[in-house]
């Protein structure tokens, strides 16, 4: 069984894979709202489970997709949303709102501030008892 001090730098190493890979998923969630292409596309109706079914144009062509959440259909029907996807691929469109884009990031950094919080607090804690036990 591992002591506190191993289990702290193993925490404190896979908070740094976290901050890695944070980073990793930040720059791309940028580099898709940059670079991707933007376009409008309603909700035109919803497919037998309930989830909308989103229509839009590209080049002359139309495109369609589902959305991942279910909406009120009274409500949401004809509804604009914003359209993302890869420039010349359209067939990968996704809808454009926070939790498309930003949810991963986040979650990853919560998981890794909070490892991080435990490793240092664990390594800290472990550096406090061994110089109490050395001073005695």
């Amino acid at each position: 069984m591992p002591n506190s001090l191993t289990r702290s730098i193993t925490i404190i190493i896979l908070a740094i894979g976290g901050l890695i890979l944070t980073t990793y998923l930040i720059y791309s969630t940028i580099e898709k709202v940059i670079t991707w292409e933007h376009v409008e596309g309603n909700i035109i109706d919803f497919t037998y489970d309930g989830y909308p079914l989103v229509s839009f144009e590209y080049h002359g062509k139309t495109y369609q997709f589902s959305l991942f959440s279910k909406h009120d259909e009274d409500e949401h029907t004809k509804r604009s949303v914003e359209v993302l996807f890869p420039a010349g691929q359209p067939e990968m469109a996704t809808e454009k709102t926070f939790i498309n884009l930003w949810s991963m990031p986040l979650l990853s950094g919560i998981f890794t501030i909070i490892f991080g919080l435990y490793g240092v607090t664990g390594f800290a804690t472990h550096r406090k008892k061994k110089a109490h036990n050395t001073a005695e």
